[in-house]
């Protein structure tokens, strides 16, 4: 990361802020035609129905619901052995199914060609809208596997329907089962590029040895867990921070504090030391600015003192070291 220095500021910037969906068609509005009945196997319905942006990876038979079918007659919101939801936006939905007792290695995904490759270090906001269509209510058995995949080029599998190969970056904690038949459920997660991505695939990549159940199944007629998805998101997050480096603590109202801008980032903190180098004041969330004081309210002198600010941000780590000229 480049540091860029003045005399008056000093601006240590993480991210740039950007709003645009980078997710082509992320609603499933966009289509040519639409396809009334579960998709069959092999078959990619949203290819078939030249729904822009997405196609059906592997084998296994992922659905695009929609109204008006040209082949068909099942439509939102009731869709007769799958389930009842009406879509959260516009006409159309997609559904997976992401375990089948059945056929406990059976999984079915679908990807999305981005608008733009990923840049290089910068973080993406992810969201999309999940509801149980169908899940072993009477046993109580649900999962919580619903997971994102990032890549430069597309995990494919034509000839199989077994699980993806690859290691989800956006992942639901395993104890969080999803149960809830009736409303649309959020789920987010952010994601920092490795630069160059240009595909998301959405699904479950566990076997059957690894994914989680909320308890298995007791009879060999429940256990398909399948969802329902609308409305999918990717955005540029905007996460930064920055500080002056200059400030003076007199009283007179102007510049009296020490305050680093911190935007969208919980977990930070921010240690002032003396030029030999003994800690004088630390700040984070819950402490957000220094006066130029002591932890115990002594005044210190004019002159240079130093930071080391520090963040984690989904598991990684961050770390800069500036300096800060107090005046009086």
């Amino acid at each position: 990361m480049k540091t860029f220095f003045t005399y008056i500021l000093l601006f240590l910037t993480l991210t740039s802020i950007g709003q645009t969906n980078l997710v082509t068609n992320g609603s499933f509005e966009d289509i040519d035609s639409c396809y009334g009945d579960p998709s069959p196997l092999g078959f990619d319905v949203f290819q078939w129905s030249g729904c822009s942006g997405w196609i059906n990876p592997t084998y296994a038979s992922s659905d695009l619901w929609c109204e008006n079918p040209v082949f068909g007659n099942n439509t939102p919101p009731f869709i007769p052995g799958v389930g009842f939801q009406v879509p959260r936006t516009g006409d159309n939905i997609s559904g997976i199914l992401v375990f089948e007792l059945a056929a406990q290695n059976y999984r079915e995904y679908i990807q999305n060609e981005l608008a733009i490759p990923l840049t290089k270090d910068k973080y993406y906001q992810f969201t999309m809208y999940l509801s149980v269509a169908g899940y072993d209510a009477m046993d109580g058995q649900a999962t919580s596997c619903v997971q994102v995949y990032f890549s430069d080029t597309q995990p494919l599998q034509p000839s199989s329907y077994q699980p993806l190969n690859v290691t989800p970056q956006i992942t639901n904690p395993s104890n969080n089962f999803y149960t809830d038949t009736l409303d649309w459920i959020l789920f987010t997660g952010v994601y920092q590029a490795n630069g160059n991505e240009k595909y998301i695939t959405i699904g479950c990549f566990e076997d059957s040895a690894t994914i989680a159940l909320s308890k298995q199944p007791t009879d060999s007629t429940g256990g398909d867990n399948y969802f329902f998805i609308d409305d999918i998101e990717l955005t540029e997050l905007p996460i930064s921070y920055h500080f002056s480096n200059v400030f003076s603590p007199n009283g007179d109202n102007t510049n009296d504090l020490f305050s680093p801008n911190v935007e969208n980032i919980e977990d930070w903190e921010c240690i002032i030391y003396n030029r030999w180098g003994q800690e004088i004041y630390k700040l984070n969330n819950g402490v957000s600015s220094w006066d130029g004081r002591t932890t115990t309210g002594k005044n210190v002198p004019e002159g240079t003192y130093y930071y080391v600010f520090s963040a984690t941000i989904e598991n990684e780590n961050i770390s800069e070291k500036g300096f800060i000229e107090l005046l009086r």
